[in-house]
């Protein structure tokens, strides 16, 4: 292998001690160093080593696709070896990344067979032709015979793989940077160049040691000042993406509010669930127009809108929000942006099942913040025996003294006095006013007067009375406390739209509606005002093409699924990959004892392909530089022999010549090439040039 001695058993024990798989660090390490101590040498043919490199690619391509199919990210790779002494707990952070890092922590382990087999067998490297199934195609080495001939240090190239391994979950310490410092000096000494003295090398090394370990510090504080710019939730005020801490409201805006038909949902009910109507992404208590928020700013952590993050146990996608007896099922599948979102849940929601997340988050305003990969497809258990709500806090019944006026003006238009002071009674009387007084607008008019009129929402309640569904779930919320009935601001989708046996929503479906507590039964509850006709008047702005939109968005919601783990490839896998692991293995071992080469046979293995680059007729050139006759840069074959024949001490191959040189080319470029006959018939008349050549030289 060309290493020296105990470079390599070092460098696995360091990957290991970096990746807490030190166990099996020590024992690849006392195998290899091993293959130093035994006199067994496998004489492996070049066929052998390229089947071995087969089989340990399609295991590494395996292990790809199992990893990448699965969103629990790096501890799904793990349960590849199912081992419960591997450090494997639930990191946070996008799956295709966290995932490409866990391959290559175990790259050594995959393709240390490989390694393995080198440094049993009677050679040092091995040629490009072995690992490139490209180079080894005739075209491609005919063309490029110095490309495929070019010979690789597996030892070296399987030194720098681990390093770069054990950098990837590094221990983030001086002793990493030390170790790694160590080893690489000791791969460099091994190579020195002999003509710098001693000392003036070891200084160069220190000096670049050092550089490189201010220069990874100064990185590290680059990395931090950029981190800093951007919070531990970098939620987007724009777009679809929510903030669980603020809803920022189009109230008091003036034009027409767009969305678009693009499908952000898809909803499944299971076992003759009814369909719920409206899935909640978060909930709000404070207003101040035109924002709802979560809570008061000037409250500490630990305020009501704070968020607790669940536990799951390993390896499971079951995630409890709260203890129920719920039975009633629906499928979602949603993105999330980032990574990171506001998961659509249904009221009461009790549990997510099938749900492969790295974090889930909740708070008691019955927000959920899932982090995870690009789509989820879980199943939510819902019932209406209660939800993750918190009892009612002081801001669910505050009402800003600057709308107070035009609230009690539109209790007191209600008369509720004739129509009963319960609960139910205020709801009833809340709701036929929003539907007999009111329109639902998407076009909002400017031009009032603010002495006048001092909000927006005061304009909404007592002169317009048209707008849109934020007016009217911020006029409900703050109606209903002022009727002493605690209420909170709800965001998210509303399910309108049917297809198939289930329901997709779009970005036009963004809906708010009023979220209220009831006293009686002491639990939340939707309550929505805005008229009927607000899914007409969207559904009436969809495009006429908006079928080919929903057909192309078919396709990529099934490759992301694919991507992000939430289609059934993965159990496919090993139904497809297994069968071409034994088929590899298979010919790897049917090589007979007789077979195996020996002695010069096994260094003719070793020589480099042929493909005509051996024809004999290379020798009649090397004779005529003997003569004096030198091929020019650039000039051909033909083009030098009938050059070199106009020479007296050449003449006599004249005749020759040419029918050596068609034999020659079909040789070396005809796919058909010679046969037996004709190859050897071209060694003969290469070899009675060759000599007519020697007489007419001592005859010249």
């Amino acid at each position: 292998m060309n290493l020296p001695p105990l470079l390599m058993g070092a460098t696995l024990l360091f990957w290991s001690w970096q990746v807490d798989l030190f166990h099996v660090g020590a024992i690849l390490a006392i195998v290899f160093e091993g293959t130093r101590l035994t006199r067994f040498r496998w004489q492996s043919t070049e066929d052998e080593l390229n089947r071995l490199w087969n089989l340990v690619t399609l295991v590494f391509l395996a292990a790809a696709v199992f990893a990448f199919t699965s969103n629990d990210g790096p501890l799904a790779f793990s349960q590849m070896f199912d081992n419960p002494g591997f450090n494997t707990s639930r990191l946070a952070g996008e799956s295709s990344q966290k995932t490409a890092a866990s391959l290559i922590q175990w790259m050594p382990i995959i393709f240390f067979p490989f390694l393995l087999a080198v440094a049993l067998s009677r050679q040092n490297t091995v040629r490009l032709k072995v690992l490139s199934l490209i180079a080894r195609r005739q075209k491609t080495v005919r063309e490029l015979p110095a490309l495929a001939n070019y010979e690789i240090h597996i030892g070296w190239v399987y030194f720098a793989v681990c390093l770069v391994s054990s950098s990837i979950n590094s221990r983030n310490d001086r002793s990493f940077f030390a170790g790694l410092s160590a080893l690489v000096i000791w791969a460099l000494w091994t190579r020195r160049s002999r003509r710098f003295a001693l000392p003036l090398w070891a200084v160069t090394a220190a000096a670049a040691c050092l550089l490189a370990y201010w220069g990874q510090n100064r990185l590290g504080e680059l990395r931090l000042f950029v981190e800093n710019f951007t919070p531990q939730w970098n939620w987007r005020t724009g777009g679809r993406k929510g903030n669980p801490d603020e809803s920022r409201t189009a109230i008091g805006q003036i034009g027409r509010i767009k969305g678009s038909g693009k499908i952000v949902v898809r909803m499944q009910p299971k076992y003759g669930t009814p369909a719920p109507t409206l899935l909640r992404t978060a909930s709000y208590r404070f207003y101040r127009s035109p924002i709802w928020a979560s809570g008061n700013p000037r409250e500490e952590a630990g305020y009501p809108g704070s968020f607790d993050t669940l536990t799951s146990p390993l390896h499971s996608s079951l995630w409890t929000l709260r203890s129920s007896g719920a039975t009633n099922e629906v499928q979602i599948s949603s993105y999330l942006e980032d990574g990171v979102d506001l998961l659509p849940l249904p009221l009461g929601t009790a549990r997510l099942e099938n749900l492969s997340a790295f974090n889930v988050r909740t708070n008691n305003l019955g927000t959920v913040i899932v982090e995870g990969p690009g789509v989820v497809l879980f199943d939510a258990v819902f019932g209406s025996d209660g939800s993750i709500d918190g009892a009612p806090q002081e801001f669910d019944r505050f009402v800003p003294s600057r709308e107070l006026e035009a609230i009690e003006q539109v209790i007191s238009e209600m008369c509720l006095e004739e129509k009963g002071t319960n609960t139910q009674a205020k709801l009833r009387a809340v709701s036929a006013f929003f539907q007999d007084n009111f329109e639902y607008s998407l076009w909002l008019r400017g031009g009032f007067n603010r002495n006048e009129i001092p909000t927006p929402l005061t304009r909404f309640l007592l002169e317009t009375r048209a707008g849109h569904c934020e007016y009217f779930a911020t006029a409900t919320v703050l109606l209903l406390r002022e009727l002493d009935i605690p209420a909170r601001y709800a965001v998210g989708w509303a399910v309108e739209e049917a297809s198939g046996s289930g329901y997709v929503v779009r970005e036009r479906h963004a809906h708010a509606w009023c979220l209220y507590y009831d006293q009686a039964d002491g639990q939340w509850h939707d309550f929505d005002t805005t008229p009927a006709s607000w899914v007409e008047a969207e559904n009436d702005r969809a495009s006429m093409f908006e079928f080919l939109s929903d057909f192309w968005g078919r396709i990529k919601f099934e490759l992301a699924k694919i991507r992000w783990g939430q289609s059934n490839l993965r159990q496919y896998v090993g139904w497809i990959i297994g069968p071409m692991l034994v088929f590899l293995l298979y010919r790897l071992l049917r090589r007979k004892p007789g077979d195996r080469p020996s002695g010069e046979n096994a260094r003719a293995d070793r020589q480099p392909a042929r493909f005509g680059l051996d024809s004999e007729f290379y020798l009649v050139e090397r004779e005529l530089a003997q003569v004096g006759f030198i091929r020019a840069v650039g000039e051909t074959q033909r083009q030098f022999m009938e050059r070199a024949v106009r020479d007296a001490r050449v003449a006599a191959l004249k005749d020759s010549l040419p029918a050596l040189l068609r034999a020659h080319y079909r040789l070396r470029f005809d796919p058909l090439g010679l046969t037996s006959e004709e190859r050897e018939a071209l060694k003969l008349r290469v070899h009675e040039a060759i000599e007519r050549l020697g007489r007419a030289r001592k005859t010249g």
